[in-house]
């Protein structure tokens, strides 16, 4: 890798690295809408899974929020309707956790995307080859954080270390809130990223998203713990767990 930053392009993939422990953010922009999620971030270290609770066998899927007249409406921009995110952003491409898998043609693209709207919905894993000391993403149309009592989960090595209600987001007084954050139909908000340090753990290597109904979501951001803390392994787990008890 030539000088110390670089943006590298993978198959549905935008992201940049660094050499340092600096933030990495994932867009998704060449992905095709409808197009199935699978092995597409293997190569830079990150892997998607989805789970819907209705639907056996569901996988993330791509959902071009550029489109008119497709299946959701309120995952259409770029004029949000409410969210820190500026009317006009231009999001592109979000991923989501498909009511349905319908592919006439075996083309590997969902004929008619849409997200799953039951509540809960269900679960959206990122999962990183190394450990991550921070955490933050693009949410668009998540309708209610009560009603749909959304969470987001950090694990480290399999073992749940932190949770985070989306409701935290915007109650004053707790440890993230966000005054900008404003939700409901066709909001577009960013979440700030969530350090180690604020979360009180040393890391994870996991995160899932507890979808308590509609939504999507774009633009990954992640912090490599430094590369001394990278192999936390076995032993670094248990020291956390002492730490914890």
């Amino acid at each position: 890798m030539a000088g110390a930053r670089c943006v590298c392009a993978f198959a549905g993939l935008v992201v940049s690295t660094t050499a340092s422990a600096e933030p990495i953010t994932t867009s998704f922009e060449s992905l095709v809408h409808g197009e199935i999620i699978t092995n597409q971030f293997s190569d830079v270290g990150m892997s998607i899974s989805a789970e819907n609770f209705d639907y056996a066998g569901a996988k993330p899927i791509a959902f071009n929020s550029n489109l008119l007249g497709t299946a959701d409406p309120d995952l259409q921009g770029p004029n949000w309707a409410k969210g820190n995110i500026a009317p006009g952003t231009d999001l592109g491409n979000l991923i989501i956790i498909p009511e349905n898998l319908t592919d006439a043609n075996g083309d590997g693209i969902v004929d008619d995307p849409d997200d799953e709207g039951a509540r809960p919905a269900g679960d959206l894993k990122f999962t990183f080859s190394d450990v991550m000391t921070g955490f933050g993403f693009d949410v668009v149309d998540m309708e209610g954080p009560v009603r749909e009592m959304s969470s987001i989960e950090f694990l480290l090595f399999g073992s749940s270390v932190a949770t985070v209600d989306f409701n935290q987001f915007v109650t004053p007084g707790s440890d993230f809130y966000d005054p900008t954050v404003r939700f409901g139909d066709n909001s577009a908000n960013r979440i700030a990223v969530m350090t180690a340090d604020a979360l009180g753990i040393s890391g994870f290597t996991s995160v899932v998203i507890h979808v308590g109904g509609s939504g999507a979501y774009d633009n990954i951001v992640v912090i490599p713990a430094p590369a001394s803390g990278l192999m936390l392994g076995i032993g670094g787990l248990a020291a956390m767990r002492r730490r914890r008890r």
